[in-house]
């Protein structure tokens, strides 16, 4: 955000002169990443840097997350705490699709094609809007959510059908598999 005006439009044209290319078609500025309410700043000593974070455990695709989850023009604020809780949602979102993934189709099946059509549509419909990528997962999580609840009825075709919606859209978020 404190680099909105000037300094990309200093980066986009060095990195054009020197390629030769377009670098770029969009530039997301993002609100600050606060650290207990305070922005985060080495003059004030309150950075994290990744392996901070991996060094307690977590993963890449965890921060990854965090950091996502919630609309880029919004400050984000950063405490373990809350990061903790944020990691247990993904968490379980990856636990039900690998019970999803692992599930053998029962011989009588309902069919969801609906429901398993709705993840991708939610989720272009929400990105769709000004990337609101929090309620894009929402959306996908509540869908997930149901699906598992039925998974005894869910047919193999349903089971495939999920999976590559959710494929799709992990190939934008890289954290779901």
């Amino acid at each position: 955000m404190d680099n909105l005006v000037r300094h990309h439009d200093y980066t986009l044209a060095i990195a054009e002169a020197v390629s030769g290319q377009q670098f770029s078609w969009f530039w997301l500025h993002g609100a600050h990443l606060l650290v207990g309410g305070k922005k985060m700043s080495k003059s004030l000593g309150n950075v994290y840097y990744v392996n901070d974070v991996l060094s307690r455990g977590f993963s890449g695709e965890q921060l990854r997350f965090f950091l996502s989850y919630r609309h880029y023009r919004k400050k984000l604020n950063f405490t373990f705490d809350k990061f903790a809780q944020t990691c247990r949602k993904l968490d379980e979102i990856k636990s039900m699709v690998a019970d999803l993934q692992n599930m053998e189709a029962p011989d009588k099946s309902q069919n969801h094609r609906a429901l398993t059509r709705k993840i991708t549509a939610d989720f272009e419909r929400y990105m769709d809007d000004d990337l609101d990528l929090k309620n894009a997962f929402d959306s996908v999580q509540k869908t997930i959510i149901n699906l598992h609840e039925m998974r005894r009825t869910l047919g193999a075709e349903d089971v495939k059908n999920l999976l590559s919606g959710l494929r799709q859209i992990d190939s934008v978020l890289q954290f779901i598999f």
